[in-house]
């Protein structure tokens, strides 16, 4: 609290006459950083983390913690650097030290306490790399993401959420964040090896909101994909969705949920090529899964988790569609034959006992409900 209320207001620009006090702050903010990150006391770290975030609140803070900053602490801490994906970690993570040795001997337990103390702290910072960071906003999305499947970040969900949230929401100006329509980019950047469960988990976490659907709608999308094609011999033929975002968008700035790039819904016309480019790639994935349906017999378990990754993608572009025009989110209703195919072809492969084989015949019926009732609330038509 008095490191806040004393420097708090002293780390905005106030003219030359304050110029002691601002190269002052840029220090005790790295400072605070340090101590968040390696003081083995719980109390200091805490509270270093608490004074962390209210002097980042400032306006035009004289330093903020980088994402490289961030990942090279996880580097000290024992994290793989390939995992987290950055590179020259290792240099970082020397100069973040300064020459003064290794992160010491504290226990798991102990850099748990860190982790946590600088997780609580990231969504003060996150605002600022919206501005500061135009060229590696892809890094520092895929970073947080990333952690939100780490055990040991678990207990700071919200705080990674909010981070996360300030990083993809829009700016005080209302302009509309770059990432939004690169989800399933990101995604296959820094997940391509993770378990089906985890790239489940990371799309199923996502924070809420409008933005945060809007990338989920693109992430599970993209990770459905990705189980998909890991299942089957020849690669699944892209849908118009697919090849839409191969460059990380979509044409017309039209993300494959028929959202616009601002996370507000698009015009009629890019609404309904939205929907239709989201419809042709799923009905190509869900194809592909009912031909090749036998290599599923043994991994119910990943075809479950691959039918909610279908249901995440289905479901964000429903919501997104309740205030369009009907036609743009009746067409779904064209993928409700495929989804009753994939579930008859579920009963013949499926074990008496086979309690994922179960789910996702009831997944499927559930599916097919849901594609029923929104659609015929819509008014295009009933279905059979």
């Amino acid at each position: 609290g008095w490191i806040g209320s004393r420097f708090g207001r002293r780390a905005e620009p106030t003219g030359a006459a304050d110029g002691g006090g601002a190269a002052a702050s840029a220090e005790l903010l790295r400072w605070l950083f340090f101590t968040t990150c390696f003081d083995a006391d719980a109390d200091r770290c805490a509270a270093a983390s608490t004074a962390l975030g209210s002097l980042l609140q400032c306006a035009a803070p004289r330093w903020v913690p980088s994402p490289d900053d961030v990942a090279s602490a996880l580097v000290l801490w024992g994290a793989d650097p390939d995992a987290l994906g950055g590179g020259g970690l290792e240099e970082g993570a020397e100069a973040l030290l300064g020459g003064a040795g290794g992160a010491g001997e504290a226990s798991e337990a102990d850099l748990r306490l860190n982790l946590l103390a600088l997780l609580d702290a990231l969504p003060f910072a996150t605002p600022h790399w919206r501005t500061q960071l135009l060229s590696s906003q892809d890094w520092a999305l895929a970073l947080l993401w990333r952690l939100l499947v780490e055990p040991h970040a678990a207990p700071a969900l919200p705080a990674l959420q909010d981070a996360i949230s300030a990083l993809i929401g829009p700016s005080p100006d209302g302009a509309a964040s770059p990432l939004l329509g690169r989800g399933g980019y990101v995604l296959r950047a820094f997940a391509s090896d993770l378990p089906c469960s985890s790239l489940l988990r990371l799309c199923q976490l996502l924070p809420p909101g409008h933005a945060g659907a809007a990338l989920q709608a693109s992430a599970s999308l993209a990770a459905l994909r990705m189980v998909v094609e890991r299942h089957h011999a020849a690669p699944v033929p892209p849908g118009a969705a697919e090849a839409d975002s191969a460059g990380g968008g979509s044409a017309n700035g039209v993300s494959a949920n028929g959202v616009s790039a601002d996370g507000g819904s698009a015009d009629g016309g890019s609404e309904s090529a939205g929907a239709a480019a989201l419809l042709s790639e799923l009905q190509s994935l869900v194809g592909s899964v009912g031909r090749e349906h036998r290599k599923w017999a043994s991994h119910t378990a990943e075809l479950h988790a691959s039918l909610l990754l279908l249901d995440l993608a289905v479901s964000s572009h429903l919501a997104s569609a309740r205030s369009s025009a009907a036609g743009a989110a009746s067409s779904f209703d064209a993928l409700r034959p495929s989804l009753g195919l994939l579930k008859s072809h579920v009963q013949r492969i499926r074990g008496t006992y086979d309690y994922f084989g179960l789910e996702c015949e009831s997944l499927l019926s559930y599916l097919q409900n849901k594609l029923l009732l929104f659609c015929g609330s819509n008014g295009e038509h009933d279905g059979p």
